[in-house]
């Protein structure tokens, strides 16, 4: 009970017409006053006090939302036909109390079936059965990806500073030191890192409306998850960009300088091949 009372032994037939509503129909009916008190009915009903809210149960599952509900006493409904459920709460095994329950049914009326026992337990499990499915597979694929984007990170970056390793060596030689060099390949590598969050929290804003049915209790845009996406796509990206940041501070200037001067000698001895093969003609 959320607020007001419960029902009571006195609520019956010679009593004062009482009913309970949940949280979703005081929400939608009395959103900025207390419901408790207000006289409602129902059909060709009497009017009934409002004397309790209670919580609102999820009948079709945790990813629907709860309909206005409420709740009469049973001893002012006699005529009602339902199924009754009893509920029993305990602070031992569920499962222990089925056979004593059913003896206690059994000796108020022989003639009342008792079918379907089972734990509150269960029966959450059992309606967050699809939606546990769809996160595993939903995250499996997720996973799968994040690896492929970091291993495809990590080839990109390692083939660009390969690329560079003469450009990092003569930026050594004349005095940038190997941090220096780290920084400047974090910071090329992390412009298209942030060019791709950025592009994923705009995907993210357009998708909301599709995304929505697979959450519960989460919104399309709760600053929580976006912000702990983003650092671990964040973590993921500082990995996959260390091992090439390292390979391009270990670069050898004198390696970078020989290798220049190798090319700059063959260029000097194929431009004097191509003068004395000129003044021979």
């Amino acid at each position: 009970m959320h607020h007001g009372r419960s029902f009571i032994v006195t609520d019956n037939e010679d009593g004062a017409l009482v009913i309970a509503i949940n949280q979703s129909m005081a929400h939608k009916f009395w959103r900025n006053a207390d419901p408790l008190g207000q006289r409602v009915r129902f059909g060709d009903d009497k009017w009934r006090t409002i004397v309790g809210i209670v919580g609102d149960v999820h009948h079709d599952g945790l990813d629907v939302p709860a309909a206005p509900e409420m709740y009469v006493p049973y001893g002012q409904a006699p005529n009602v036909e339902a199924r009754p459920t009893i509920v029993v709460r305990t602070s031992v095994d569920a499962w222990r109390l089925a056979g004593p329950l059913r003896r206690v049914i059994a000796s108020i009326d022989p003639d009342v079936p008792v079918d379907q026992i089972t734990t509150m337990r269960e029966l959450v499990s059992n309606s967050a059965g699809q939606p546990r499915f769809r996160t595993a597979v939903i995250l499996t694929f997720s996973l799968l990806a994040l690896c492929v984007a970091s291993l495809g990170l990590y080839g990109v970056i390692n083939y660009l500073v390969t690329q560079r390793m003469q450009e990092f060596g003569v930026r050594m030689s004349l005095g940038a030191t190997r941090g220096d060099v780290m920084r400047l390949v974090f910071g090329q590598a992390f412009q298209m890192v942030g060019i791709g969050i950025a592009l994923g929290l705009a995907g993210t804003a357009l998708l909301s409306r599709a995304v929505v049915t697979l959450l519960y209790a989460v919104a399309p845009f709760d600053t929580t998850t976006l912000a702990s996406v983003t650092a671990l796509l964040t973590v993921v990206a500082i990995v996959a960009v260390y091992f090439p940041a390292r390979k391009a501070g270990n670069s050898e200037p004198m390696q970078a300088l020989s290798t220049i001067s190798f090319f700059s000698n063959w260029s000097s001895l194929a431009s004097r091949d191509k003068t004395r093969s000129t003044k021979r003609i």
